[in-house]
């Protein structure tokens, strides 16, 4: 998942980053492109979106735009939520790599 990096959190910068996404027919990501949000998130999406791998069944280039919502309680305490749009196949999994933190 993109990071909400601790300046922008500090900052109570918050809101929606919409990104374009270009995948290749493996699976890779081509090109992310934000297409709209507050900058210093769209920074840390597009970064993110360029480590994910996603499964086409068809074996079909496909373009996506994904909506990543970053909001900030009072506490101060995130969430990053998302939802995809566009031409998606029927079956469509995200495979995200956390690095070896997380093994």
């Amino acid at each position: 998942m993109p990071s909400y990096p601790n300046i922008v959190r500090k900052q109570f910068v918050q809101g929606d980053v919409s990104v374009r996404l270009r995948v290749q027919a493996n699976g890779s990501v081509e090109s992310a492109t934000a297409l709209s949000g507050p900058e210093p998130l769209r920074e840390s999406v597009e970064s993110a979106l360029k480590e994910w791998e996603f499964v086409v069944p068809d074996g079909q280039e496909t373009e996506i735009v994904i909506l990543f919502a970053f909001i900030l309680d009072e506490n101060e305490t995130d969430a990053c939520i998302f939802k995809v749009s566009g031409v998606v196949p029927s079956r469509f999994e995200i495979r995200i790599n956390y690095g070896p933190h997380m093994k």
